[in-house]
């Protein structure tokens, strides 16, 4: 590795905001508590609400965990009272690299889509909360595809999501009765960089919701909260609620996750990991 790769590298660490849906849709300022990370070797991102209790928020993330150089997905525990991390346990971990871990609950349990485009496919896993382990289920789709979720439009389940490297386009693949996966059934093309996902979509009060990613500026840069508006001829529309940024003083470079559960939101920010080193560098180039 190079020094300006190496000095360019990125850090992220996780948030929670306690204000509700309500402010969030209002476009109110939203009080945002950032954890610290006590490891060294390791940093999180993509987070998902997996459970919540008076005494402790239990998500499930990607953990970039240095000794493999690449991401894993880890069971992480937060203290709700001291807003700290308690523990991350590592649940699934694989030769290339994982994260967003997208969350389905089912009546026979959990399952988890994570992001692994690397190996060119997008699988669910089922997720063993008590033992901790994941077991491969099926290929939902045979495609690269990049933070994908499920989503439930007019009774119809769709598996949606971009597909490497594009960040313009958005793919929506219809669930196959008859099969196990999902078959291609529509795009949406957007005129910027706006399409992948930053976390699960959400309804609340009738109205559909989509956090999606501005990558245009550079990746993960904000999220823009979309709502999904569905025409008279069943035509998805995507319009632009609000913008959000990292609150972070010290992690200002982006934020490209929101995720929702029991009132409780969660964001991830973006700063560079070593940056003083990055700064003298910058100033010895000038």
């Amino acid at each position: 590795m190079n020094i300006t790769k190496f000095i360019s590298q990125h850090t992220w660490t996780v948030g929670f905001s306690f204000d509700g849906v309500g402010a969030l849709l209002d476009n109110k300022k939203l009080n945002i508590v950032w954890l610290k990370n006590p490891y060294r070797d390791r940093w999180f991102a993509d987070p998902f609400i997996l459970n919540v209790t008076d005494i402790t928020i239990e998500l499930l993330v990607e953990e970039y965990y240095d000794p493999i150089s690449r991401g894993r997905i880890s069971r992480l525990f937060i203290d709700r009272r001291r807003m700290s991390i308690i523990k991350s346990v590592p649940i699934l971990e694989l030769d290339t690299h994982l994260s967003f871990p997208f969350i389905c609950r089912r009546d026979d349990g959990v399952y988890i889509i994570p992001e692994n485009y690397e190996s060119g496919e997008c699988k669910e896993y089922k997720y063993d909360v008590d033992k901790n382990t994941c077991i491969y289920n099926r290929t939902l789709v045979k495609k690269p595809l990049m933070d994908a979720v499920l989503t439930n439009l007019l009774g119809i389940s769709y598996l949606v999501s971009t597909c490497y490297p594009s960040h313009e386009t958005l793919h929506f693949f219809k669930e196959d009765s008859d099969q196990s996966d999902y078959l291609f059934f529509r795009i949406i093309k957007f005129s910027s960089n706006i399409a992948r996902n930053a976390g699960s979509w959400f309804k609340y009060k009738g109205k559909y919701y989509r956090p999606a990613q501005d990558c245009e500026e550079s990746y993960g840069k904000a999220v823009i909260l979309q709502e999904v508006v569905l025409d008279e001829e069943g035509n998805i529309q995507m319009k632009d609620i609000r913008r959000i940024e990292s609150t972070n003083p010290s992690y200002q470079l982006g934020c490209h996750t929101l995720n929702i559960c029991d009132d409780i939101m969660v964001f991830d920010a973006k700063a560079y990991r070593y940056p003083r080193l990055r700064a003298i560098y910058q100033l010895l180039r000038k």
